[in-house]
């Protein structure tokens, strides 16, 4: 059920976000490039959030599609915002993995499963150190909860 939820979730947006053809006012029809969409899968989580980490300028232009546990943190009075998921490293130590984001629309309780769109900015992180961070323009509170542990 998430899985068909999620197909077609990613359909209506491209559906949404699709191409448009546009006419201009010499009778010609042009088209206009859909968005990409990208869709964070639980058999790549991992490798795909450090591929976005690591090449942020190649998804700065695309629709991310993440879903996970959220979460929350509070540094120097500050609440940040986040959708993870749990891995282990090589060594057996339990990890978080996943994305800060910002919202402008009503946040989810803690440890609720939520699936975040959004866009991928530049932004400075909780640790004062240069990362990113996801622009929402959805936030869903899931009623069916995914993978939790995942790796790769």
């Amino acid at each position: 059920m998430k899985k068909l939820l999620s197909i077609l979730l990613c359909l209506i947006i491209c559906l949404m976000f699709g191409c448009t053809k546009n006419q201009s006012s010499n009778g010609t029809t042009t088209s206009v490039p859909s968005v990409d969409v990208v869709t964070i899968l639980d058999s790549s989580f991992v490798s795909q959030a450090n591929d976005i980490y690591l090449n942020s300028n190649n998804y700065k232009d695309k629709v991310i599609i993440v879903q996970g546990i959220y979460m929350t943190s509070t540094v120097k009075d500050k609440v940040y915002h986040y959708v993870v998921r749990n891995t282990q490293t090589p060594e057996g130590e339990n990890k978080i993995v996943g994305f800060e984001f910002k919202y402008s629309g009503e946040m989810p309780k803690t440890n609720d499963w939520i699936q975040v769109l959004g866009n991928v900015e530049p932004s400075t992180g909780a640790d004062d150190k240069e990362s990113i961070i996801l622009n929402a323009t959805r936030v869903d509170i899931m009623e069916t909860r995914g993978q939790e542990f995942v790796s790769n």
